[in-house]
């Protein structure tokens, strides 16, 4: 699974935080992101901000990103295909 944060829409509500702790937080600026764990293994694009983790369970990411109030985290099963 992917996790997409787009930083320029997120206003900093921690609505993901509340629901999926493991996986994100929020940053200096206020803006939420994936938290970046070296003891899974994960790929991350810095430039992008796009992460693959599975620190919380999968509903519990998607019920996460599906609680953002301006839509600013997107998550792509592994097949591409966009869940939320």
């Amino acid at each position: 699974m992917r996790i997409i944060v787009d930083r320029s829409a997120c206003i900093g509500a921690a609505s993901c935080v509340a629901l999926a702790m493991k996986t994100f937080q929020l940053d200096m600026e206020g803006k939420a992101e994936v938290i970046h764990v070296t003891d899974k293994q994960q790929t991350t694009d810095e430039s992008s901000g796009v992460s693959t983790i599975d620190n919380d369970a999968r509903e519990a990411i998607i019920d996460a990103a599906r609680s953002c109030p301006t839509n600013a985290i997107t998550v792509i099963d592994d097949d591409g295909t966009p869940i939320v």
